[in-house]
C-alpha cells in the first residue's frame, strides 16, 4: 500500500491591488535626450534612461565624437558634458581618417547621429551589423545635403549605411524632407537644427506619419 502527500493550496480571489512598481526608460526617449544633452549650452542629468543595446551603442559613439558621458545608477543617470559646435575636439581634427562609430542595428543611433554629427562637423564613418546595411536612410542624407557644408554619403545599394560625413557645419538654412519616411528623419533634422544659432526651415514633403513620435521629440 503507498501513501501519497497532498498539498492543498487555496486561492482567494482579490478585488483590489495596491504597490509601486518602477518600469524601464524608454529607448526613444534615451536617444533623444542623449543627443539633446549633447549638443546643449550646459552639461545635463538625464534620470530614468533605458539600458540596452540601442542606447549603449549610442553613448559609446557620443563619447568617441568627444562628448563626456558618465554613466551612475546601474546605467539609469546619465551626466552629459557637451561637445560645442566650435569645439575642435580630438575626435575631429585628423580630416584625412574618419572616426568609427558602430552602432549595431540601432536605426535611431544611426539617424539622429548622423543629423547631429553634420551640424556638429567633423570626419566620421558610421557603420554596424550586416542587417543595419540594409536599412534605409537616403531620405535623411538627401535632406541634409543642402545643409551640410562638406559631403554625407550612404555607401551601400539603395540609399543604406554604412554612412560617411565630412562636414565643416551646417551652411544652409532650408530643406525638406517627405512626410511618409520615418518619423526618426524629421526628429533627426529637428534636433540637429536646434543646436544652431540660426533658424533652420525644414520642409514637410506629404502627410506626415508617426506625429506622436514627431510631438516626443
Amino acid at each position: 500500500m503507498s501513501v501519497r502527500n497532498e498539498t492543498t493550496v487555496e486561492l482567494k480571489p482579490v478585488t483590489r491591488i495596491c504597490g509601486d512598481i518602477q518600469p524601464p526608460g524608454s529607448k526613444s526617449l534615451t536617444n533623444r535626450a542623449l543627443i539633446v544633452a549633447s549638443v546643449a549650452s550646459g552639461s545635463s542629468r538625464i534620470e530614468g534612461a533605458l539600458v540596452s543595446e540601442d542606447t549603449e551603442v549610442m553613448i559609446e559613439s557620443l563619447r568617441r565624437a568627444g562628448v563626456k558621458i558618465e554613466v551612475s545608477g546601474g546605467g539609469t543617470i546619465l551626466d552629459v558634458e557637451p561637445i560645442s559646435i566650435d569645439q575642435e575636439s580630438s575626435a575631429r581634427q585628423d580630416a584625412g581618417t574618419p572616426v568609427e562609430l558602430f552602432i549595431a542595428n540601432s536605426g535611431t543611433s544611426v539617424r539622429f547621429l548622423a543629423a547631429m554629427l553634420s551640424v556638429v562637423g567633423g570626419h566620421y564613418r558610421l557603420s554596424g551589423v550586416p542587417r543595419m546595411h540594409q536599412r534605409p536612410i537616403g531620405d535623411l542624407v538627401e535632406a541634409l545635403k543642402p545643409l551640410v557644408s562638406g559631403q554625407i554619403v550612404a555607401e551601400s545599394e539603395g540609399g543604406c549605411p554604412p554612412v560617411t560625413i565630412e562636414s565643416s557645419g551646417w551652411k544652409g538654412e532650408a530643406t525638406s524632407v517627405g512626410g511618409g519616411v520615418s518619423s526618426q528623419y524629421l526628429s533627426g533634422l529637428m534636433m540637429a537644427g536646434g543646436a544652431k544659432m540660426e533658424a533652420t526651415t525644414i520642409c514637410i514633403d506629404g502627410e506626415l506619419v508617426s506625429k506622436p513620435y514627431v510631438k516626443m521629440t
